[in-house]
C-alpha cells in the first residue's frame, strides 16, 4: 500500500532532486572555498613596488596577504643575466641622484652595493666616417647649455603656475637650440632621450629635472654581482619567509572582478582564485594599455583615459661580446652618423670601475621608436646592424662579436616597455587619478608616482604609499575615492574647435598684430 507520503511519485522525485541539488550546491561551496584563496590584501605583481607595499603592510601589523607575480622571480624591471663572464643588468642600472634622502642610493649603501658614478663628461663623438669629432661637439655643448638655462627658467615659471607646460623640443627651440645637423642631434639625444626612452617632442617639460632638483644630479651605474636586484631580495627577506605561500611566483593575473565594494577577486591564467577585501596592482602602464588584464566590470572612463595618456618609455640596452677591445677608452662613446639616430649611445663596460679588463663588452643603448624594429626582428638582424655602425667607426678590420644579448621589454607582455614617461599637459592630478582606486582596487608602480614616474625610486615609494593608504582605509576607516566632476553648465567647446578657434587669437597677440585682421578658419 502507497501511504499518502508517497502516494505522489512526481513529488517524491522532485523531492530527491531538491536533495542532490543541495548537496551538490554545498560541495561546490566547499569546493570553492577550497581553491580560493581569501586575504586581507592581494598585490599584483613583486617588482620593487609590490615587495615595498607588502613590506610596509608587515610593518604596520598586516601579514594577512599574497603577492602574485606573473614571472618565477621577484624584481620585476631589476633583472640580471649572466653574459661574457660576467652578470649584467638588462632593466634597471642606474641609480638616478646619489644623495642620502635618495630612498634607492639609501638602500644602496646599506646592502653595499657595488658600482660606479656615472661621468657623462668622459665621451668621444665619432661621424659616419668614424672620425673623431668630440671638439666640435664640445662646442656645441655650449650653445646647448644656453638653451638649457632658458629650459630650466621656464620649467620653474611652469611650477609656479605662470607659464603652460610644453615638451622639452619646445622649449629647446624657444631656448635657441634647433638640431639641424647629426652632431648636434646626437647631442640632444644624449641628454634627453637616453634619459627618458621617448622622444623630446612628446616629453613634458615640468617632468624633467625633479630628480636632481630633490636629490643631485649625479647617476651611479650598478655592476654588482648579486645584482641590482638584490635589493629587492634583501627587503623580501626582512618579512617573506623561504618558500613563503604569500608570495605565489608564476601566476599571471587573467580577470579582476572588483564589482563588490567589499572585496576584489583575481583569476590568474592557471585557473587560481585568489580574494581579498583590498587588491592592489603595482603592474606597468604598458600592461594596462595593452589590456592583458580584464578588468570586471570595465574601469571607468575616468580611469581609461588617465591610463591612455601617459606613455612606456623603451630602452633596450643591446651587449655584445668581443675576443678584445678595439673601440675607445671614454667611458661613453657616441655615433652621431645620421640625424635620425639608431645604435648611437655606446658604453665602455672596460672603462674604469666597470668590469674586469678583459671582459671585453659593449653595450649600446637603442631608445624610443627604434626599440620596436629591433625586438621584432633576430638577434642575427641586430648584429649585422650594430656591427655596420661599429664598422664606420672602428674601420672594417674589427672582429666579430662572440655573443650578443638583446632584451625585449617592449615585446614581453608582462610589461610591455622599460619605463613610464610623463607626456606634454599630464598635471599632477592626472597622476592622483591614475592611482585613484575603483572600489578596493588601488593602483602603484612607478608610473603612478606624481616626482618620480619612470625611476625606482618613483615605484619604491608608490609602494609605500598606496599601502598607506590601504592601511589608512583598514585601520581607520578613512578610504579614499575618486568621482569625476560632472558639469550641470551648458556643454563647453570642444578641445580641437576651441584650439582652431583661439590659437590664432593667441598667436596675434604674441605678434603684436590686431587680432582682427586675422582670418580664422
Amino acid at each position: 500500500m502507497i501511504t499518502a507520503e508517497f502516494k505522489d511519485c512526481t513529488t517524491m522525485k522532485g523531492a530527491i532532486a531538491m536533495m542532490l541539488v543541495a548537496m551538490t550546491t554545498v560541495s561546490c561551496k566547499q569546493l570553492s572555498k577550497r581553491a580560493t584563496d581569501e586575504r586581507k590584501v592581494v598585490i599584483v605583481g613583486a617588482g620593487i613596488a609590490g615587495i615595498a607595499a607588502a613590506k610596509t603592510l608587515h610593518e604596520n601589523g598586516v601579514d594577512d596577504f599574497v603577492i602574485l607575480e606573473g614571472s618565477d622571480r621577484i624584481g620585476g624591471r631589476m633583472k640580471q643575466v649572466e653574459f661574457g663572464g660576467v652578470k649584467v643588468e638588462v632593466g634597471a642600472n642606474w641609480v638616478h641622484g646619489r644623495s642620502n634622502n635618495n630612498p634607492i642610493w639609501e638602500l644602496v649603501q646599506k646592502y653595499s652595493i657595488s658600482g660606479k658614478e656615472s661621468n657623462y663628461d668622459d665621451f668621444v663623438v665619432r661621424n659616419k666616417t668614424g672620425n673623431d669629432v668630440t671638439d666640435q661637439a664640445e662646442a656645441q655643448t655650449e650653445r646647448l647649455s644656453t638653451a638649457q638655462d632658458y629650459l630650466e627658467n621656464w620649467r620653474g615659471q611652469i611650477r609656479n603656475d605662470t607659464l603652460p607646460d610644453v615638451s622639452l623640443e619646445v622649449a629647446l627651440k624657444l631656448g635657441g637650440w634647433k638640431a639641424k645637423t647629426p652632431l648636434e642631434r646626437i647631442l640632444e639625444y644624449f641628454d634627453y632621450e637616453f634619459e627618458y626612452a621617448d622622444p623630446a617632442e612628446v616629453t613634458s617639460l615640468n617632468n624633467t629635472g625633479r630628480v636632481a632638483e630633490d636629490f643631485s644630479d649625479e647617476d651611479y651605474f650598478v655592476t654588482d654581482q648579486r645584482g641590482f636586484g638584490h635589493i629587492v631580495d634583501r627587503l623580501s627577506n626582512e618579512f617573506l619567509s623561504p618558500n613563503d605561500p604569500r608570495l605565489q611566483l608564476n601566476k599571471v593575473v587573467e580577470t579582476v572582478n572588483w564589482t563588490d565594494h567589499t572585496e576584489v577577486t583575481f583569476t590568474t591564467t592557471d585557473g587560481s582564485i585568489y580574494r581579498g577585501e583590498y587588491g592592489l596592482m603595482t603592474v606597468s602602464i604598458g600592461v594596462l594599455e595593452n589590456e592583458v588584464i580584464d578588468f570586471i566590470p570595465d574601469l571607468p572612463d575616468w580611469k581609461v583615459e588617465e591610463i591612455y595618456q601617459f606613455r612606456m618609455g623603451q630602452h633596450c640596452k643591446i651587449f655584445l661580446k668581443f675576443p678584445h677591445k678595439f673601440w675607445d677608452d671614454s667611458e661613453y662613446i657616441m655615433y652621431a652618423g645620421s640625424f635620425w639616430p639608431q645604435y648611437a649611445i655606446w658604453q665602455n663596460l672596460e672603462a674604469p670601475g666597470f668590469f674586469p679588463t678583459g671582459t671585453n663588452i659593449l653595450m649600446v643603448s637603442a631608445l624610443a621608436n627604434e626599440v620596436q624594429a629591433i625586438e621584432l626582428q633576430s638577434d642575427e638582424e641586430t648584429k649585422q646592424e650594430v656591427m655596420a655602425v661599429l664598422k664606420n667607426m672602428y674601420g672594417d678590420n674589427i672582429p666579430e662579436p662572440e655573443s650578443i644579448l638583446v632584451p625585449r621589454w617592449l615585446t614581453d607582455p608582462l610589461f610591455f616597455g622599460a619605463y613610464s614617461n610623463w607626456p606634454v599637459h599630464v598635471n599632477t592630478q592626472d597622476f592622483e587619478k591614475l592611482a585613484a582606486p575603483v572600489g578596493r582596487l588601488y593602483f602603484g608602480g612607478e608610473a603612478t608616482h606624481a616626482k618620480y614616474n619612470g625611476y625606482l625610486q618613483g615605484g619604491y615609494l608608490s609602494g609605500i604609499d598606496q599601502a598607506n593608504v590601504i592601511l589608512n582605509c583598514m585601520q581607520n576607516g578613512i578610504c579614499e575615492s575618486y568621482k569625476p566632476v560632472v558639469s550641470r553648465g551648458t556643454p563647453g567647446i570642444p578641445a580641437p574647435v576651441f584650439v582652431i578657434l583661439v590659437l590664432p587669437l593667441v598667436v596675434a597677440m604674441f605678434l603684436g598684430q590686431s587680432a582682427s585682421t586675422m582670418m580664422i578658419y
